[in-house]
């Protein structure tokens, strides 16, 4: 994950420092999938956990003006 991350996030940050501000070089990411594995017992904290991932999903979505689904 840090490293998915940081493929999103370096190649805009290395065009602000390397390129002139009036050189239109524009990078942009696309399209990501992310998976997770999940181990809770009891069965209902599973429950619970799913439901805070999927709250947590949504608020930082928001928080930068995207959408996530979470399936």
């Amino acid at each position: 994950m840090p490293a998915a991350a940081e493929f999103v996030l370096a190649p805009q940050t290395m065009v602000a420092r390397r390129f002139d501000v009036f050189d239109p070089v524009v990078v942009t990411s696309g399209h990501a999938t992310v998976a997770s594995t999940l181990r809770a017992c009891p069965s209902q904290g599973r429950y619970r956990l799913l439901k805070l991932l999927s709250e947590v999903a949504v608020g930082v979505a928001c928080a930068h003006g995207v959408t996530a689904e979470y399936i």
